[in-house]
């Protein structure tokens, strides 16, 4: 790449510009496959965040169910059932994102009747008795089914978790392949630039100079 750029530099105007029309082609190029894998990297998050959120959905949805038992508070009955909306809407969003990916979609195929389950068996509770007398107590029965479904559910949300986790440190390196890419298009063209013109390094020198004393002001 250097001999080449030494050979067309050595060749006059034309050589110049052709130089130019080149670096604009591989840094457009860059800059595309740079915006593709931050993309790709910000889908990933997003699916990790929502997968993330079923869980706490429900254990929000079931700390409100046990307050609102205790307390009769409407409010507690609200924050109970926009929780458990919330689940559903991640458990949703999740598959959307997922689309193309069928052994997620396989995790979640497992993963959403278990939620509804849970969802269901949290309405099985004993709804709260008129006061002062103390909420009535949640079957046995109730709270084993409640621990298994927890513990299935857990295990399925980090094994989702577990492969954008695989796929997000792929496209973090492939990330960091199109930053030192692009960066090595400017930087060899800069530097044959600065070898071939005093006036380029001199020019580069002010321009720092004026951004420390931007800096200093």
């Amino acid at each position: 790449m250097n001999r080449m750029l030494n050979h067309l530099l050595r060749a006059g105007p034309v050589a110049a510009a052709l130089i130019a029309l080149l670096l604009v082609l591989l840094t457009n190029r860059a800059v595309l496959e740079l915006m593709a894998a931050s993309r790709w990297v910000a889908h990933t998050m997003k699916v990790r965040e929502d997968a993330g959120n079923i869980r706490r959905r429900l254990l929000e949805e079931g700390a409100a169910r046990n307050a609102w038992r205790v307390t009769g508070e409407e409010e507690q009955r609200l924050l109970m059932e926009q929780a458990a909306r919330a689940a559903l809407a991640s458990l949703a969003s999740v598959r959307a994102l997922t689309a193309d990916h069928p052994a997620q979609q396989a995790r979640l195929n497992q993963l959403e009747p278990l939620v509804r389950q849970r969802l269901e068996l949290s309405a099985r509770r004993p709804a709260p008795s008129p006061p002062p007398r103390p909420a009535p107590p949640i079957p046995r029965e109730v709270q084993l089914e409640g621990i298994r479904l927890n513990n299935e559910i857990r295990a399925l949300v980090n094994a989702l978790v577990a492969e954008e986790d695989a796929l997000l440190a792929t496209q973090n390196i492939l990330l960091a392949a199109h930053v030192v890419g692009l960066g090595t298009c400017l930087v060899g063209f800069v530097v044959e630039a600065l070898r071939r013109d005093r006036r380029v390094a001199e020019a580069l020198i002010a321009a720092l100079d004026r951004r420390r004393a931007i800096g200093r002001g």
